[in-house]
């Protein structure tokens, strides 16, 4: 006899009197234990020992309830994180706030070892979350499955991100599959994505208006890219505040198109590609001379930013590169010599970037292998 899945399932519990035996189905908000998860915080920068202590009797019990929760029966688990609102929250405030490699801060001792392994305790959460089928008498139905991530938000597009940006240094294949497996069993996740990519492009054109830069459609000629009043003027704590926001869009946008790869057409179809190369070479180079031409007495501040910029426009080349190659030089498959051909082009007209562009990327044998694989030979 076939097991039965989950969704399908129903239980007897005894009703109000104690007497009469209710059926109730196996996912339900009656079977939620009472976990109060708390929220994550960061850290506090140059803490005292009661802040400390604080912080690390929070991060103890957020990992002694994660780990209850990952030790639950299959029933159990899926209904905590169903049906349990603290879950919710704590899961978001996590995905929010835990450290990102490009972050530059090292935690040590007693620190490390808590956000080691609520590092590792939330990634197990999150991969049983995206697993319809634990064992064969242990599943959600598919379609059942995309329903209950999708209604009840325990996936959404930023989730996904973070995820990626998060857990993605070392466990490419496992996040590729967790993520195919999301959007495969529930396809509302391209529309929300379509719709997440509008509003990343809303965000980089919203940090180009507060720095009193335009963004452009047209490309950026030499002599253009002049310090904006606002730049000139802004305090350096919003400065920064900036670079480390353009830092983290750009670096979940990367980590995001590395693991879930067919993102890359829609990213391409949408000119990403083409708005990530205009957006550094308006910003990158502005604040870039900011910090040359402004006094900034912390040196140590300064030396920062710098190396933040410059992650920024490398990790801008490494995204539109992995845009460009997956859609117009597939190895084995379809080659758009034309196109790419006017993507570098294009690209060309910006010099700051195609300048770390040509330091990172072997143009010449891109270019070769582009033209003796088109169909037209070198006529193209």
């Amino acid at each position: 006899m076939s097991a039965l899945a989950l969704d399908k399932q129903h239980l007897y519990a005894s009703g109000k009197s104690g007497l009469v035996k209710e059926r109730v189905a196996a996912l339900h908000p009656r079977w939620v234990k009472d976990i109060n998860f708390l929220l994550y915080e960061t850290q506090p920068r140059h803490c005292n020992a009661v802040e400390l202590e604080e912080w690390v009797s929070r991060v103890e019990y957020i990992n002694e309830d994660m780990e209850e929760l990952l030790g639950m029966s299959h029933s159990s688990f899926w209904n905590q994180v169903i049906f349990d609102q603290t879950f919710h929250r704590c899961l978001s405030s996590y995905l929010t706030r835990a450290p990102r490699f490009y972050d530059f801060i090292q935690y040590e001792g007693t620190s490390k070892e808590l956000l080691d392994k609520l590092h590792r305790n939330i990634f197990f959460v999150c991969l049983r979350m995206a697993t319809h089928k634990e064992e064969p008498e242990h599943f959600l139905t598919p379609h059942i499955f995309g329903e209950i991530i999708y209604d009840n938000y325990l996936f959404d597009i930023p989730k996904i991100m973070d995820i990626a940006v998060i857990y993605g240094i070392g466990n490419l294949q496992l996040l590729d599959k967790m993520i195919e497996n999301i959007f495969k069993q529930q396809p509302k996740y391209l529309d929300d994505l379509e719709q997440s990519l509008g509003n990343i492009s809303d965000l980089l054109d919203n940090v180009c208006n507060e720095c009193g830069l335009i963004d452009s459609e047209g490309p950026l000629l030499l002599g253009n890219a002049a310090c904006a009043p606002s730049l000139l003027d802004m305090p350096i704590d919003k400065l920064v505040d900036i670079v480390l926001f353009i830092l983290d869009i750009i670096n979940t946008v990367k980590s995001f198109l590395d693991i879930y790869k067919p993102a890359r057409e829609l990213f391409f179809q949408f000119d990403f590609h083409f708005q990530l190369v205009r957006f550094t070479e308006r910003v990158v180079p502005p604040i870039e001379r900011i910090l040359r031409e402004r006094n900034i007495e912390d040196v140590q501040l300064k030396s920062g930013l710098r190396r933040r910029l410059r992650h920024i426009k490398l990790t801008s080349v490494r995204t539109v590169d992995v845009i460009v190659r997956d859609c117009l030089l597939q190895p084995g498959g379809n080659v758009q010599t034309s196109t790419y051909l006017h993507t570098i082009t294009e690209f060309a007209n910006y010099p700051s970037f195609i300048a770390m562009y040509l330091a990172e990327v072997d143009l010449i044998s891109d270019l070769e292998n582009a033209v003796s694989r088109s169909p037209e030979g070198t006529d193209e």
